[in-house]
């Protein structure tokens, strides 16, 4: 499990191919979440979570804090409105002091299960951004 902590240097985030993300309001809820993917056989490398000013650094809405290359793939990502609100939108969650889970979920059943329990820990705003389509699985 990776987490945004202060002084860690993030790498720039691209497009979450195959991820369940979700907004929790606080960390207690954020830890029982991650805690609760575990458990029901999410492996540590399959969960990712980002909190505070970092999280809001490495994804990085305009591309401006890794260069060059990552305000092209930034900007060529803009014309998928969509996607591009829903990076401003868990940019603005973190800012606010909340915190963004991100889940690896490649088939349908294991998407579900993530969703469950991301909304049983207060999840909100949750999305699954798969190759060719986003998908709204909570507001």
């Amino acid at each position: 499990m990776k987490y945004s902590t202060p002084g860690e240097a993030g790498a720039f985030l691209t497009y979450p191919t195959n991820k369940l993300i979700g907004a929790i309001v606080d960390a207690p809820h954020a830890q029982a979440a991650i805690e609760a993917l575990n458990v029901a056989g999410f492996a540590e490398d399959q969960v990712d979570m980002l909190c505070g000013l970092e999280g809001a650094r490495r994804l990085d809405v305009n591309g401006k804090e890794h260069g060059v290359l990552a305000r092209l793939y930034r900007f060529i990502e803009g014309f998928g409105d969509m996607e591009h609100n829903h990076l401003k939108r868990y940019e603005q969650e973190l800012l606010a002091g909340h915190f963004v889970i991100a889940v690896k979920a490649r088939d349908k059943e294991s998407r579900e299960q993530a969703r469950q329990i991301v909304k049983a820990h207060d999840g909100y705003f949750i999305n699954f951004y798969g190759r060719w389509h986003v998908e709204g699985l909570a507001a």
